[in-house]
């Protein structure tokens, strides 16, 4: 019978599980915007204040869709200033950097304001030569307290078989949250393991997690390790060793002619962080290159509090914007120009919301998947740049302030609330939105292209294998069934009961898909029995990819070829926003 009810489920799936978004629903009376904190993710911003729930958006009518002309609107100027100017992070925690370009280096020492640039021929490597930690890491510790065993919880947030790629998300998470972070290799997958913090219960741990998730991190799950927890270094007292410090160190600035060109003292790293040196191009035409990547701008390199370099890019906004659109929205694929738009528009209201994240790192944003993908000037292409000049110094605003313009790569037909995904986010412009273009994809077949397999996915999962995947998670002995327990207003599953043998557990908004390992947690479940009725396995019939909230990438795309221009399509996913054209203010 179950077999027989996976069959008519999928068969009745595109109308029976999203009929609702053929529904139209009154349009909310505008809300007072809350205060926000910075975001993360793809993006996925650290949540504000809830506020009152609100209907959502229904979006326009077929007929209004296409009765909106493709045009590029005169957005609404408005008396705010835009900085010209944004600090990306590029790397973290380099003891050396080297830096290259076609022609010639400029490098201006920062903490000497008077001093003359220096002129590198083509190649300049910086070094630190003296930052190192004082005295015995370990004999402290042991000094300042007893060592204990037990286990130690930590979250796993991803592998990766290059182990330099391990390396960077090391490094990012370090900076990002301050707690230690440890990268393992695995013999039998061939993998390094990267791990965040030290725990000492699994309590603790899932609270690490949820932040780790609220900033973009979302795939990761409890793991325990057994092993020796060693205290943080007390304060000396008596015959105890000194706390731990770091030395100022020197910076030593080598040319590929010149060696030992020039040595910067760096200053105490507790007054962190601190630009060190500046490098440019002689050339304004010419490109910096640093880590097989080439960088329009200029390339910092910041002394953070750790005593080590922080790799930083200081360039145009735009410029900057044309190295994100084409990796989140690459014009390979989705080739219509107002589409384009809309991403740029959304990047650039989220680089400026965000700005403020990594402040004690001495940039703003970085430059990874946990906050909007930056690959420098050759990442480029024309249809994306076209699209970020088009928009210059557009941004989306409710009531006033700027938005945290999530967005999502596959919706399945429908966004859903962000309250329902990310639990203490409640804001009024993200709220669910009927995806037209996508419930039209299977008949159109450019657009199922482009969807691919995102847009209709089955997952068969034995029990005993989803149980090992559960148990990344929870501290499940056996699993007995899985449960919806609440719908959200697109049909994703924002409540789910896993079933225990001793102990039932609840997963709540993205921990839903997270914790499952599935593309979306818009899905219908289905079970295999055997002959006594004992479940064998579950099917996951879904739609999606992603977290599900505000602009849909491949909706956008459907509706830009529909002809409908750039505004119209965020005021689709966006709710009661305003798009609008701000000055550009030099920073």
């Amino acid at each position: 019978m179950d077999q027989l009810r996976r069959v008519l489920i999928f068969a009745l799936l595109p109308v029976a599980v999203f009929a609702n978004s053929c529904k139209s629903r009154p349009a909310a009376p505008p809300v007072p915007h809350p205060p926000s904190a910075s975001a993360g993710g793809t993006p996925l911003p650290p949540p504000p204040a809830p506020t009152e729930s609100k209907a959502p958006h229904p979006g326009p009518t077929g007929a209004e869709r296409k009765a909106t002309a493709p045009q590029t609107p005169a957005a609404t100027p408005t008396s705010r200033d835009i900085p010209r100017w944004i600090r990306i992070g590029l790397a973290n925690d380099f003891r050396t950097v080297q830096i290259t370009a076609k022609g010639r280096l400029l490098l201006e020492n920062l903490l000497q304001a008077n001093e003359p640039s220096n002129v590198a021929e083509g190649r300049v490597t910086l070094s630190l030569l003296t930052a190192q930690v004082e005295g015995n890491s370990a004999a402290q510790a042991a000094a300042a307290g007893s060592t204990r065993k037990g286990p130690i919880f930590r979250i796993q947030v991803a592998s990766f078989r290059e182990s330099g790629r391990a390396d960077s998300l090391k490094r990012e998470l370090e900076s990002r949250f301050e707690v230690p972070v440890t990268i393992t290799y695995n013999d039998s997958t061939g993998t390094y393991r990267v791990r965040v913090g030290e725990c000492t219960s699994r309590l603790d741990a899932g609270e690490l997690g949820e932040r780790l998730q609220e900033a973009g991190y979302a795939d990761g799950w409890i793991v325990s390790e057994e092993g020796i927890r060693v205290p943080a270094v007390a304060p000396p007292s008596g015959n105890q060793p000194a706390p731990l410090a770091i030395a100022p160190g020197t910076l030593e600035i080598q040319n590929e002619r010149n060696s030992g060109m020039a040595r910067i003292s760096l200053p105490d790293p507790r007054v962190a962080p601190v630009v060190l040196v500046r490098i440019s191009a002689q050339d304004p035409q010419d490109l910096l290159r640093f880590d097989n990547l080439s960088y329009r701008g200029t390339i910092e390199l910041v002394e953070n509090a750790r005593g080590k370099l922080n790799v930083v890019n200081v360039l145009d906004l735009d410029d900057y914007l044309k190295g994100v659109v084409p990796n989140e929205m690459p014009p390979s694929k989705f080739d219509a120009i107002e589409a384009l738009k809309a991403q740029a528009v959304a990047a650039r209201t989220y680089a400026l919301k965000n700005g403020e994240r990594f402040r004690r790192e001495g940039y703003q944003l970085c430059a990874t998947i946990a906050c909007q993908v930056y690959r420098g000037a050759d990442s480029e292409r024309p249809l994306s740049t076209e699209a970020v000049e088009a928009t210059r110094g557009i941004v989306i605003e409710y009531q006033g302030e700027l938005i945290d313009s999530l967005y999502t790569s596959t919706c399945g037909g429908h966004t859903e609330d962000a309250k329902n995904i990310f639990r203490t986010m409640d804001v009024p412009y993200l709220r669910s939105a009927s995806c037209p273009p996508e419930n039209a994809a299977e008949v159109d077949p450019r657009l199922k292209e482009v969807s691919g397999y995102h847009l209709k996915w089955t997952v068969h999962v034995t029990r005993a294998d989803l149980e090992k995947t559960l148990r990344k998670t929870l501290p499940l002995d056996e699993l007995v069934d899985l449960e919806p327990v609440e719908y959200g207003i697109s049909s994703r599953v924002i409540e789910l009961k896993v079933k225990g043998r001793k102990q039932n557990f609840t997963l709540k908004g993205l921990e839903v898909k997270s914790a499952l390992g599935l593309k979306d947690s818009l899905f219908i479940l289905d079970r295999e029995r055997d002959r006594r009725g004992r479940i064998e396995a579950f099917v996951f019939i879904g739609r999606g990819w992603g977290h599900g909230v505000g602009l849909c990438q491949t909706g956008a795309y459907g509706l830009a070829r529909e002809g409908q221009n750039f505004e119209s399509i965020l005021k689709t996913y966006y709710y009661n926003v305003d798009v609008v054209k701000e000055n550009i203010r030099e920073n």
